[in-house]
């Protein structure tokens, strides 16, 4: 499908969330916004998103990486339930509703933001978005340069990212300013030290496509 269609659905995709979401739990203008608008008091958030977290450590219990999708899907139905969650929880919302819509045939991927470290090894950014129109093939991680986005990913694919509220093509002038910024705003949320990359690592949780599909 060509890219205008694929912005499109990640379009859909992000609206559908924000009809379920009541708030990201890591977002103060977000928790605010519900207080305001949705008459929802602080503690009720609280309350809501420390019953989302039990059942979501219940659910990484199940085996995250021998059963990916059965993990992904319950994470959806808990935040859909709860009515709050961060960019996985919305992340995995999203694919529920890519996965499940009749008029949808697009490709979608849960995929991470990693970072390569000294020691060799990679460690999360703590963000999770998704992929539209691609995946990853296994071991489903890849080494992406900001100002050079990927050739392998197809120049119709989309990160469709529900928890920062917009989608754009990784072929697109938007791309670097936009992982950019998304990593600065998660350093500023969580306190953290690091430079903000030149290059960084997309990690794939799960994908799920009509001719290929990822359990």
């Amino acid at each position: 499908m060509p890219l205008s269609a694929n912005l499109i659905t990640a379009e859909k995709v992000i609206q559908h969330i924000r009809s379920i979401i009541l708030t990201s739990a890591n977002k103060p203008e977000d928790i605010s916004h519900a207080r305001v608008y949705r008459s929802v008091s602080q503690i009720d958030l609280l309350a809501r998103y420390t019953n989302l977290r039990i059942e979501h450590d219940m659910a990484f219990q199940l085996g995250s990486e021998k059963k990916p999708e059965q993990w992904i899907l319950s994470c959806a139905e808990q935040a859909r339930r709860f009515g709050i969650g961060n960019c996985f929880e919305q992340a995995c919302l999203g694919y529920q509703y890519v996965r499940n819509a009749e008029d949808i045939t697009l490709p979608v991927a849960v995929t991470s933001l990693y970072q390569y470290e000294q020691q060799g090894v990679l460690t999360p950014y703590d963000h999770t978005f998704l992929l539209l129109g691609t995946y990853l093939q296994p071991p489903a991680c890849l080494q992406v340069y900001l100002d050079e986005p990927p050739a392998i990913l197809g120049k119709e694919s989309v990160i469709c990212d529900p928890w920062a509220g917009y989608s754009y093509g990784i072929f697109s002038k938007e791309f670097p300013g936009r992982i950019r910024d998304v990593l600065r705003e998660i350093k500023s949320i969580y306190k953290k030290s690091w430079d903000i990359p030149d290059t960084i690592y997309f990690h794939q949780k799960c994908y799920f496509s009509v001719n290929n599909h990822l359990r």
